[in-house]
């Protein structure tokens, strides 16, 4: 399962954020430090860019968690919803780092079929 939001930030910059679970039902799933989730849906992992151009994707930074849990509370044929938690690191265009934490996270989204016919 992919849950992913992109969200305008100004007129040519948008935020994106994705979290991958590793699981279709309802349960909880460890956040694998290893996991990439905008590439691999066969892991759980939570990523966050700030800032990111839409003309040339560069981003001011992004933020992935390398502990924590994502639960799925309830899922449907039309909805998923869950809580996630954790903490990783951010890092800015020149990968400055600096510690970050996420509590109390939650997302209620459609569900959609990333089919192509």
């Amino acid at each position: 399962l992919a849950v992913t939001s992109s969200q305008p930030r100004t007129s040519t910059t948008h935020d994106y954020t994705v979290i991958s679970i590793n699981r279709l039902t309802t349960g909880s799933a460890t956040i694998s430090a290893e996991c990439e989730p905008e590439v691999d849906v066969g892991c759980t992992g939570f990523a966050f860019y700030r800032g990111v151009n839409n003309t040339t994707f560069g981003y001011d930074f992004f933020c992935v968690l390398t502990t924590g849990s994502v639960a799925v509370t309830s899922i449907s044929g039309s909805r998923a919803q869950g809580t996630f938690s954790g903490s990783g690191f951010c890092f800015d265009e020149e990968f400055n780092e600096e510690s970050f934490t996420v509590t109390g996270g939650t997302f209620n989204v459609a569900l959609l079929d990333d089919t192509l016919d």
